[in-house]
């Protein structure tokens, strides 16, 4: 296969690796010089970047924006376009798209690896023990449940924060206490954004019974309100596309047993 993988991070670079050792032809690019000097037809199979596109067609390789969708619109039908996360633009392509984020297997093992950077996070920036580290948890989707689970295997206190009302949750045989979001008040150590919108307000660190360090994973920041951000009284940690830059070999094996699984290797 004829392969085009845009390198935004070490998880693409370690994907590129993988693919050649099957004896696949793979050109990297990973800026816009590379990108102008590549042959812009005929390709098997292009990866893009997790995040995938925006609006205008354009897609983030390191610091650098690449406007790449005239190049996916002269690709053929035989051609397949793999992204993290669908876009109206890819159905306009004569090629098929395939996006890894759909996935519900995919995402839970992108959410452990998830979760290892969160802890990494509190461990690097705690002054206590992991038993002693008290963690509220906001949303317990995918992510949030990878979490959970894994600091209820380390035996560290946590908790849930839900916009829905949770009863009853045990993990370990142990009771994890849920609390509503609407009612909630901040105390504890770390607070840990996983919920994909404004979740942690001005207004909420105002009437918080602690000081916690916050750490926001929602995409585009948005976890968090930007005053919060540019605090100096706020500790506040953001941590976006966790499993490229955490645990970049791992997470691009993820990638690659996904298109094994798809026929595609």
């Amino acid at each position: 296969m004829n392969v085009a993988i845009f390198i935004s991070d070490k998880r693409m670079k370690y994907l590129a690796e993988y693919l050649k050792k099957d004896h696949h032809f793979v050109t990297t690019i990973m800026n816009q010089n590379q990108f102008d000097m590549i042959s812009k037809k005929n390709f098997d199979w292009i990866v893009l970047p997790m995040q995938g596109m925006n609006a205008k067609g354009e897609i983030l390789c390191g610091k650098e924006k690449i406007n790449i969708f005239d190049f996916l619109e002269c690709q053929n039908e035989n051609c397949v376009i793999y992204s993290g996360v669908n876009h109206e633009l890819l159905s306009r392509c004569q090629a098929q798209s395939i996006c890894i984020l759909e996935d519900t297997q995919i995402n839970e093992k992108n959410a452990i690896l998830t979760a290892e950077g969160v802890l990494d996070s509190i461990l690097r920036n705690s002054e206590m023990g992991i038993r002693e580290t008290k963690v509220d948890v906001i949303g317990y989707g995918i992510c949030g449940k990878a979490l959970v689970k894994m600091l209820v295997d380390l035996d560290c206190p946590v908790r849930i924060v839900s916009t829905r009302k949770l009863n009853g949750i045990f993990l370990n045989n142990k009771y994890i206490e849920t609390l509503y979001y609407p009612e909630y008040r901040i105390n504890t150590d770390f607070l840990v954004n996983t919920a994909p919108s404004l979740m942690i307000t001005c207004e909420m660190i105002k009437s918080a019974l602690s000081k916690p360090f916050i750490i926001d994973i929602a995409s585009n920041a948005v976890g968090v309100e930007k005053k919060l951000q540019n605090c100096s009284l706020v500790q506040y940690e953001y941590l976006p596309g966790i499993p490229g830059k955490f645990s970049p070999k791992s997470a691009a094996l993820i990638l690659y047993e996904a298109i094994k699984e798809r026929g595609l290797v």
